[in-house]
């Protein structure tokens, strides 16, 4: 599958301002298919700050105002990110989320058996999560709550979420299908997030694993699934790498942030 552009989309917020500011210059250095936009979601209390960075390389920027429940506006977002979004694929990240390494899309993409380009879908089986059976003790019950479906593994494995743009209107109606609500009314949450109770906080839906479900059970055409784990033997290149925007942004992060896009390729 060859697309004409392809879209990334982040939902940020003022505290993770610091950390998009470093993801969007990490994607204009590194990311490496030409045709491309940059779709950035923030609330309106950012827009001072934006206001001050100058331009970035096929950026756009739009505002909105969060939900009393951040966390679950932010997941709402992502879910209906083709709303927002004219490539396709879609693919969707976190502020703290950075191309550290040259990629392009070809890197998340692979030939089936009869020359067809499909998209990477990578997962884990629950056994090998490794967190505990945290992950697992969380998102079956609340899948099953958005959707009536088994989730049978997890999908939330492996950044960047590279979806076709017709896997965001499927993955939103199973969730209407099973709620009889439009999705905003089915997945709206009034309730503050606080990251420091994460497994107790009343989840209305997951974004990435509903998106994957639907992808890998109602669209087979499109994508090929793999294990993580045999893609990881195999040599698998992460380009990507990891933060997490609720730990203090400091000077010594600031300093090796800085030094890493100075010197990555």
């Amino acid at each position: 599958m060859e697309a004409a552009m392809t879209s990334f989309f982040i939902k940020g917020c003022r505290t993770q301002l610091n950390w998009l500011c470093f993801c969007l210059q990490f994607l204009e250095k590194n990311w490496r298919t030409p045709d491309y936009e940059v779709v950035v979601m923030l609330d309106e209390d950012c827009k001072e700050v934006i206001a001050t960075w100058g331009d970035i390389r096929n950026t756009i920027y739009i505002w909105c105002q969060p939900w009393p429940d951040r966390y679950m506006h932010a997941l709402w977002a992502k879910a209906c990110a083709d709303y927002w979004t004219r490539g396709d694929p879609i693919i969707l990240m976190d502020p703290d989320t950075l191309l550290t390494e040259p990629a392009k899309l070809g890197d998340y993409m692979v030939e089936d058996h009869n020359g067809l380009s499909k998209i990477l879908l990578p997962y884990l089986e629950w056994r090998d999560r490794g967190d505990d059976g945290g992950a697992h003790s969380l998102w079956p019950s609340v899948v099953k709550q958005s959707t009536g479906y088994l989730l049978e593994r997890d999908y939330m494995v492996s950044r960047p979420w590279v979806f076709a743009r017709s896997t965001f209107y499927g993955a939103r109606l199973m969730v209407e299908q099973h709620r009889e609500l439009p999705f905003y009314a089915a997945v709206y949450s009034s309730t503050p997030y606080k990251w420091e109770d994460y497994h107790k906080h009343p989840f209305t839906f997951c974004d990435l694993e509903n998106l994957g479900y639907y992808a890998s059970h109602f669209q087979p055409e499109t994508y090929w699934m793999r294990d993580l784990r045999e893609m990881n033997a195999e040599g698998r290149a992460d380009h990507f790498k990891d933060y997490w925007s609720h730990t203090a942004f400091d000077g010594r992060l600031l300093t090796e942030l800085t030094v890493l896009l100075k010197s990555s390729s």
